[in-house]
């Protein structure tokens, strides 16, 4: 678990205090929710949980770092971006969405 610390650390970095913990959330929701969407493919090891934290935690700072997307926007995208991710092998923002956030 000390890279996943090292991710975590990573973002909390990058947002607020308050955020932070939002972005967490959404990170835990979107694990859980994959887990419902494949359950086949999911027997919950903490390899693939971690895989899966890691790789949100990824799309997070990119989403936050490069696209410039605010928290709201983010924690919304998270779930349906991994379960993309999951079932294509791939995932790319949307860049051209209204931005509603």
């Amino acid at each position: 678990m000390p890279m996943l610390n090292q991710k975590f650390n990573q973002i909390q970095n990058e947002f607020a205090p308050t955020t932070f913990f939002q972005v967490v959330r959404a990170i835990e929701v979107a694990v859980a929710q994959s887990a419902r969407t494949f359950p086949l493919a999911m027997s919950m090891k903490d390899s693939i949980i971690e895989e899966r934290i890691q790789w949100c935690v990824g799309q997070a700072l990119m989403l936050r770092k490069v696209l410039l997307w605010t928290t709201e926007r983010i924690c919304d995208t998270l779930p349906g971006a991994l379960n993309a991710y999951l079932l294509n092998g791939s995932w790319e923002p949307n860049e051209h969405a209204p931005r509603v956030w």
